[in-house]
């Protein structure tokens, strides 16, 4: 009797009620993390490199090295890209680049809640095939 009462269809959905509500507090947890930005390994050795927690113009904020020099052209590729709210992410801007190109090649869309900028004078470009979301609090520039 006890053997048929565990198995019976009353704990398989207590079960999977249980394993559903762990998945939804899971996806309001998740929203809140910090790591935003993480590269992809598409670019091998010329990968980007994110530095965490560096203070440009008196913000928290990701500063971003490296990438793909092509001529005047520097290019990025990225899992996942998003901007924090009151955050910022700056692209390094090395001598003789005219243009960085950003890809993201994660599933998701990017947020851009913060600011967003160039260490430089560099044009900055940045795709991504599933949507790019500004927020109202968002800035560019340096």
């Amino acid at each position: 009797m006890i053997v048929k009462n565990w198995f019976d269809g009353g704990w398989q959905w207590k079960i999977e009620s249980c394993v559903a509500l762990v998945g939804a507090l899971s996806i309001g947890v998740s929203d809140r993390v910090l790591a935003q930005i993480v590269p992809d390994n598409t670019l091998g050795a010329e990968a980007s490199v994110v530095t965490p927690n560096v203070s440009i113009r008196g913000i928290p904020s990701d500063r971003i090295d490296g990438g793909a020099t092509r001529g005047a052209n520097l290019f990025h590729s990225f899992e996942k890209f998003n901007v924090g709210e009151g955050r910022g992410v700056y692209f390094a801007n090395p001598a003789g680049i005219e243009n960085i190109l950003t890809r993201v090649t994660g599933n998701n869309p990017s947020n851009i809640l913060g600011r967003l900028g160039v260490l430089g004078g560099a044009n900055l470009f940045l795709l991504n095939p599933n949507g790019i979301v500004f927020g109202s609090k968002c800035q560019f520039g340096y």
